[in-house]
């Protein structure tokens, strides 16, 4: 039996503009973001601005190491609908994360792709601060568990 996960992470921004990855203010704008996890949200302060998409790559492949997977970096990975190539994929367990950093919005999925990939055990994350990776990470990673093999 195959099991799968889907983690959505929504952040609504009000007011300001975007923020550049180059500097941290000091005083960070705390936008609100939304995991969600089977049918539970867990709301989650957002604060600080985004990772660069080098810091978030580390981050999740670290995390998804440490649950047991193995982590292989840029893997085309190819559906009906789907031509993509993953930040990080374990082919053996067919489970991967893609995030997509400021400067790739727009580029990097399409909408059709998400909503293919939404029937995967692929974690997307839009750019986060490193909290909201975390717990995106952790909630998504803690539904693979609950799901079994």
């Amino acid at each position: 039996m195959r099991c799968l996960a889907v983690i959505a992470v929504t952040i609504a921004c009000t007011g300001g503009t975007e923020r550049s990855t180059e500097r941290r203010p000091s005083t960070p704008v705390a936008p609100t973001a939304e995991v969600a996890r089977d049918a539970s949200v867990a709301r989650v302060a957002d604060h600080g601005p985004p990772l660069s998409e080098t810091e978030a790559r580390a981050m999740l492949s670290e995390r998804f190491r440490r649950a047991g997977l193995r982590v292989r970096q840029d893997v085309r990975v190819r559906g009906e609908s789907y031509d993509v190539t993953l930040d990080g994929y374990d082919p053996d367990r067919d489970i991967g994360f893609e995030y997509i950093a400021v400067s790739e919005r727009g580029t990097d999925l399409d909408d059709a792709e998400r909503a293919a990939l939404a029937s995967k055990r692929i974690l997307i994350l839009d750019a986060s601060s490193e909290q909201t990776v975390s717990a995106a990470a952790d909630a998504f990673l803690a539904s693979l568990a609950d799901a079994g093999p």
